[in-house]
């Protein structure tokens, strides 16, 4: 603990008691006050784009970032042997990642800050119009190569647990690949109708246990994967995490993304390209790769449940995406009243 005493010091901290939670973070208890000690994972290209957060954070008052606090020497972070520390107050958090805290408040924090930092940015249809074909065929040809996987493991006199799986899943597959088929078609011509696209502060690495629910707030900590872009694919990363769990309570995230929506509206364009990212095939398709060419490390059980973490995320993205279908079908059929 001898050098995390050093690195408070650039805090002009005594700490009482220091707490290991990690290898990468230390809970610091003084004499009125609880702190967490972070050694991050960042560097000298990473950095900036980190410290800009904060930036944007005081900027937009954006109160559910968890501030850092300060050196003496007036930075935000603290470099000792090659590493870089920064300081922030202590809440107690959810260790592991499974769905267990106040989704409403998650959708309320993440849609203010995406529409606060929300900057409009230059569309180019005629590049999307390009990219739209090339997409489908990347996922016909995922078809193609589950579909090979399927006939290779079916020619085997035993199937290993991991092979029949596949195999069992192979028909809900089929549902996946038809509807991300339209997805794209209906993500183009939403983009056209718009006519514009979005950039905003993206947390970029949303999960559970880099949230804290305190006295009703939803507080994001961990801004080192941070970025600018579509606010979707933030949502994206988090329905990443969330839906591999069977018990993942899909109906509540479902029916309360309107919330979210209530404090970032969403284009059309960008719930069809929700609705493609939640259903996109690809790790799912890249673990079977793995698995065929002996490149996974997890022995067999665990390589099962990785599938299963897989095949539960696609099925829980077809079933939200209906969801996302349902109000894509309401606003064009209310635009045609107003319209006639």
């Amino acid at each position: 603990m001898t050098n995390v005493r050093r690195i408070l010091e650039a805090y002009q901290i005594v700490p009482t008691e220091i707490t290991e939670i990690s290898n990468r973070l230390y809970k610091i208890q003084s004499h009125n006050y609880s702190f967490a000690l972070k050694r991050s994972s960042l560097n000298e290209n990473s950095i900036d784009n980190w410290k800009n957060v904060y930036h944007l954070s005081n900027e937009h008052h954006l109160t559910s970032i968890l501030p850092v606090y300060m050196t003496v020497k007036g930075d935000i972070v603290h470099k000792y042997n090659n590493e870089i520390y920064y300081l922030t107050p202590w809440k107690e958090r959810r260790q592991s990642d499974e769905p267990k805290y106040e989704v409403e408040s998650l959708y309320q924090t993440i849609g203010s800050i995406h529409h606060k930092t929300k900057k409009e940015i230059s569309l180019r249809t005629d590049q999307v119009e390009q990219l739209i074909p090339q997409e489908k065929e990347r996922v016909a040809t995922y078809k193609g190569k589950l579909t090979s996987f399927v006939e290779k493991f079916e020619r085997r006199r035993y199937m290993s647990p991991f092979e029949l799986r596949v195999c069992m899943q192979y028909r809900d597959l089929e549902q996946v690949f038809k509807n991300i088929d339209y997805w794209y078609d209906y993500y183009l011509e939403d983009l056209i109708k718009d006519g514009v696209s979005y950039s905003s502060l993206c947390h970029g690495n949303l999960r559970s246990s880099h949230q804290v629910y305190h006295n009703g707030t939803t507080y994001l900590i961990n801004w080192e994967h941070s970025f600018h872009g579509n606010s979707i694919r933030d949502l994206a990363i988090y329905f990443f995490h969330e839906l591999r769990y069977h018990d993942s309570y899909l109906e509540h995230l479902a029916n309360s993304f309107p919330i979210y929506e209530q404090y970032n509206p969403l284009l059309q364009s960008e719930r069809s390209l929700l609705a493609i990212y939640l259903i996109n095939p690809y790790s799912y398709l890249n673990l079977i790769e793995s698995y065929d060419q002996n490149r996974l490390k997890s022995v067999h059980p665990f390589q099962v449940r990785l599938l299963e973490h897989g095949y539960r995320r696609l099925m829980q993205g077809l079933t939200f995406q209906n969801s996302l279908h349902e109000t894509r079908q309401k606003i064009i059929e209310q635009q045609q009243e107003s319209e006639s």
